[in-house]
């Protein structure tokens, strides 16, 4: 399926596990850019190797989309 995201960024929160991280490998096989988040380094690394040895175009945001503080990291982590 050609969804036209080639080269759009997409940011997948809580996709460590689960349908977060079907969906940011769905996103991949389409092209987007692709930035994982989750709140914990470990299961998030994970993902990311896991998802860049896939496709180069794989970023990792870590932080708590229920904080400020955690918001504020993602938002640097992608700027």
């Amino acid at each position: 399926m050609d969804l036209q995201l080639t080269g759009k960024k997409v940011l997948v929160t809580a996709s460590t596990g689960g349908i977060g991280k079907q969906i940011a490998r769905q996103f991949c096989e389409e092209g987007a850019i692709v930035i994982i988040n989750g709140r914990t380094r470990e299961p998030a690394e994970k993902v990311f190797a896991e998802l860049k040895g896939e496709n180069k175009n794989v970023f990792l945001a870590l932080g708590d989309v229920s904080t400020d503080e955690g918001i504020n990291n993602i938002i640097s982590a992608i700027s």
